[in-house]
């Protein structure tokens, strides 16, 4: 089974202030990484400061399917301007 990996702005996983938070680099990832954990594969994270982490699908998938886990990303101007677009678009 392939692990794809990703880069995230940030990892937050059994942070009792924080709480349980993964924000991905970009919205595509954020996309790729929820059909994988739905797809019960484990993925890498790429942290800000280059250390790589595991994180398996029967964890992870247990969090977002129980809604205790934000998976979030970053994006762009162009990226909001383009979802605006799609969203106009649909609602026609």
């Amino acid at each position: 089974m392939r692990t794809v990996t990703y880069e995230v702005e940030e990892l937050s996983i059994g942070d009792k202030v924080k709480g349980d938070k993964i924000v991905f680099k970009s919205r595509e990832d954020l996309e790729r990484a929820v059909s994988d954990i739905d797809n019960a594969k484990d993925i890498y994270v790429i942290e800000p400061d280059g250390s790589l982490t595991l994180l398996l699908n029967r964890v992870i998938n247990t969090k977002v399917y129980d809604m205790s886990i934000k998976l979030s990303a970053v994006v762009t101007k162009d990226e909001k301007k383009k979802m605006k677009d799609e969203m106009k678009e649909e609602a026609k």
